[in-house]
């Protein structure tokens, strides 16, 4: 009988090897195939020399000893022997080499005897091949000396040697400022994958003088789930190099751009012919590789404590921590986290501190952060305390990037920034760019954190940076300026509405978010201006600068886009890249510092009118009259505010209720991260908005954002919502619920007064006890340069902010923009007031009745109790 060769059997195995979700189990059965190939070919050989099988041993190691042989693995192989001669040596591997050859398998190969392999320790990578030794065939005896005499009796130098540079070496991945999630990973030799998992085996077995890798998680001081998770990457990363080798044919460790949609599919994540197929599959393999980089932080952590003296006690504002040099450690006992009152004040505590004292966050300390932010509350990122500490921190700007990536370590950010929590892991597929949306960002930060610190490579820019002013908002632009990659379609427009939503959520003044979305929508403008436009043309400089509209916002663009283009990948930003950047900011400087901008209204007209001619194509016999829409939209910040994208669906709307009678009133819902945004087309009456909020409100939804614009008879009105934890994961039946209920309420049929009376959802509320929070009707006429601006503060009921707006409305005033926040049972409103003059509201007998009516409604609190119908 013929027996099948390698090659055939593993094909068998292969064949199978797609529906077993385990890469351990697949990479053991082709090593049980190579084991009983080199075994029957130690007992043919045996057969003719029988003194073999007390003298010569076969032992795999390396990749093969450890049982991890991928379909096109090498064969690392040490022949091992004691007194023979070197004939019958040399024939004997010859023998058991020559078919392996022949099969198409990398031999490395050494024979030796115990004395000679003791001599080659010195040598750091045949040292650790040795470490996972293992008996495939031929004497016991020999190899048992070998583990007595060899492994068992390492060196204590050598080991501490190899030991110590090992972990020194994964510190320095640990520090580096280089982002470690790459766009073509190498599964073996890329920071925190299979090679660096490895030393984590091979630095236990130096300690403990195991060879089997199962039992090595006992020696770990550290939670199973943790070492769970690090043993689920290492499972997952060896079936994507068994998928690898099986589609290359060829010894290959790179997932290539060109291979992962074929990876994809292999690993069951979809067909490899949708792009959605590569998301799932990069996404996994960055969450093992991320889960790969905290378990080799802690492991370090523990052994640098197990070594060194005790940590001593560290007090800050009410929390103890532990404290070894600039390294924070969580309590000795108890934890800091386990009150749900604090936890969200103590979390983001730790940050400032760290940024404060110039801190560090120990991976152990990380870790329970990482635990803890599973248990934030869900409107964390309404919360006014994270808040508040988010641009104290940004304000400071001192390492405020290294902060926030420990913040995004931390899975702190994603719940603060849900938007840009939506960019976690997010693959760009582009030979361009090397790293996902998130590295790529936090990568930027951090070189803004080298101007901030003077050290930046280029003595130009950082020449530039020193005369911003508003660095914290270029922190925040850089962190939303690609998050608008993970939709379909322009991802400038989206994240400069992103912006919007975030900068109001976030307390941001106007001025502070017009430039927030500016340099959001903006932050290509420059690279695609510099390397596709003749810079050398005045006109093109002018047109240019008029789009910028000052110096402070030139120079953060210019800022902003050489630490992003230096942030895409090594050797993007080239010498040519940097020089023609620089001649196009000190163009643009020149236009400023001798010619005064267009005002601003023409040149938003002027950016609606370019958007609609060079990216809609939109026919000059329209063109007008979108702009004539837009312009005589009331209040005139609508230009200002929306995106020519969104101008433009707009108006294609309103054109079309213009000859569809009965096409108002148009309700349109779109998920973001945060929240839902619902845009309402109607025609426009008195208490619109205030019907609006009432509705949303009797069906348990919060309104966290209101405002309205107005054409002829037409109103346009925008609300965000979310549910009243504060998610913004609203189940589509609500959604669908909502719709229809507004519809109603805008035609007349309902009124919001019968459904305020009758809630759909009815909750309990937290009651705050007495005085803990000071209660406030106030106007602000010192704010804005425009608007009255008036601020509630009251305890929260069922349709509270309904009738706060009957009542601003029953005085005529225009309400241009609401932002609406809860903490517990208190809401924190502000009202952007004008009068039917359009002007601010002054009249003080006026004030002084809308205050005293808007007091009354704290009696309107009902009796409520939980219950979803």
């Amino acid at each position: 009988m013929i027996k099948p060769n390698i090659s055939t059997l593993f094909q068998k195995t292969l064949e199978k090897s797609q529906h077993i979700p385990s890469g351990k189990f697949i990479c053991r059965q082709l090593t049980y195939i190579m084991d009983g190939e080199v075994s029957r070919l130690f007992d043919e050989i045996a057969e003719r020399y029988p003194e073999l099988r007390q003298k010569f041993c076969v032992i795999a190691i390396g990749g093969y000893g450890r049982m991890e042989l991928c379909p096109e693995s090498d064969l690392d192989l040490l022949y091992l022997f004691e007194d023979l001669p070197e004939s019958l040596l040399t024939e004997s591997i010859s023998y058991i080499n020559n078919f392996l050859y022949d099969s198409k398998k990398q031999i490395g190969h050494s024979c030796r005897t115990i004395e000679e392999t003791k001599q080659y320790l010195d040598n750091p990578e045949s040292f650790y091949a040795l470490l996972d030794a293992r008996l495939i065939a031929g004497s016991e005896t020999v190899y048992e000396k070998f583990l007595v005499n060899v492994l068992y009796d390492l060196p204590t130098e050598l080991c501490m040697k190899y030991g110590a540079w090992k972990k020194n070496h994964l510190r320095d991945k640990i520090h580096s400022e280089r982002p470690f999630l790459v766009a073509e990973p190498n599964l073996k030799n890329d920071p925190f994958c299979l090679r660096d998992m490895q030393t984590i085996y091979w630095l236990e077995k130096l300690n403990s003088n195991y060879t089997s890798l199962p039992i090595i998680h006992s020696n770990f001081n550290l939670m199973r789930g943790e070492f769970q998770s690090f043993e689920n990457a290492y499972d997952f990363f060896l079936k994507t190099r068994t998928a690898i080798h099986t589609l290359e044919k060829y010894k290959n460790d790179r997932l290539d751009l060109t291979i992962q949609s074929s990876v994809a599919e292999y690993l069951n994540l979809g067909p490899k012919d949708e792009l959605n197929s590569v998301d799932r599959l990069m996404h996994l393999f960055y969450e093992h590789q991320h889960q790969a980089y905290f378990f080799i932080s802690i492991y370090l952590d523990h052994k640098r404590i197990q070594k060194k003296r005790k940590l001593e006690d560290f007090e800050f504002k009410q929390i103890t921590l532990q404290k070894k040099k600039n390294y924070l450690y969580p309590p000795r006992m108890g934890s800091f986290f386990s009150h749900p009152d604090t936890v969200t004040r103590d979390i983001m505590q730790i940050f400032q501190l760290c940024q404060e004292q110039n801190l560090i966050l120990s991976a152990t300390l990380m870790n329970e952060i990482r635990f803890a932010a599973e248990f934030l509350q869900d409107n964390f990122q309404n919360s006014k305390i994270a808040i508040d500490i988010f641009w104290q921190i940004l304000r400071k700007q001192t390492k405020a990037g290294r902060i926030l990536t420990e913040m995004h370590h931390c899975n702190i950010l994603e719940k603060l920034i849900p938007e840009f929590g939506a960019c976690k892991y997010f693959p760009l597929f582009s030979y361009h760019h090397e790293y996902p949306v998130d590295e790529h960002t936090l990568y930027i930060l951090r070189e803004l954190d080298t101007l901030v610190d003077g050290t930046f490579d280029d003595e130009q820019v950082q020449a530039e940076f020193v005369k911003c002013e508003q660095v914290e908002i270029l922190y925040i632009a850089i962190l939303i300026h690609d998050a608008g990659k993970v939709r379909e379609g322009d991802h400038c427009q989206y994240g400069a509405e992103m912006a919007n939503s975030i900068g109001e959520r976030m307390g941001l003044t106007e001025d502070e978010i017009d430039l927030f979305r500016f340099l959001v929508e903006k932050h290509i403008d420059m690279s695609e201006v510099s390397s596709k436009r003749d810079i050398s043309d005045p006109l093109l400089i002018s047109n240019f600068a008029n789009s910028i509209g000052s110096e402070e916002r030139l120079r953060l663009l210019y800022v902003l886009t050489i630490i992003d283009t230096k942030s895409v990948g090594p050797g993007v930003l080239t010498n040519w890249k940097k020089d023609i950047l620089y001649r196009l900011f000190k163009l643009t400087l020149a236009h400023f510092q001798k010619e005064i901008p267009i005002p601003k209204k023409d040149s938003q007209k002027e950016k609606l009118r370019n958007y609609l001619q060079e990216k809609e194509k939109v026919p000059e016999q329209y063109l007008q009259e979108i702009l004539d829409f837009a312009g005589a939209m009331q209040p005139e910040s609508y230009l200002h505010f929306y995106s020519p994208r969104k101008i433009l669906q707009h108006y294609v709307n309103y054109n079309r209720a213009m000859h569809e009678p009965n096409f108002f009133p148009e309700i349109e819902c779109a998920k973001e991260p945060a929240m839902v945004l619902v845009t309402v087309y109607s025609k426009n009456y008195k208490f619109l908005m205030s019907d609006i909020s009432g509705t949303v409100s009797s069906l348990g939804l919060n309104v966290v954002g209101l405002r309205s614009f107005s054409v002829h008879d037409t109103a346009i009105t925008q609300v965000q919502i979310t549910q009243q934890d504060g998610s913004g994961n609203i189940l589509q039946e609500r959604m669908q619920r909502l719709q229809d209920t507004l519809v109603s309420v805008i035609l007349g049929k309902t009124a919001v007064a019968d459904l305020l009376d009758s809630p759909v959802s009815m909750y309990m509320q937290n009651e705050i006890p007495q005085g803990m929070v000071e209660e406030m009707v106030t106007f602000q006429n010192e704010l804005h340069k425009d608007y009255t601006i008036l601020e509630v503060r009251l305890p929260d009921s069922i349709g509270l902010l309904y009738r706060i707006l009957k009542i601003l409305l029953s005085f005529g005033l225009e309400l241009d923009f609401i932002r609406a926040s809860t903490s517990a049972d208190y809401i924190y409103d502000s009202f952007y007031l004008k009068n039917a003059q359009g002007e601010k509201v002054t009249d003080p007998q006026v004030l002084q009745e809308i205050q005293q009516q808007i007091q009354l409604q704290i009696q309107a609190k009902p009796e409520i109790m939980s219950l979803e119908i």
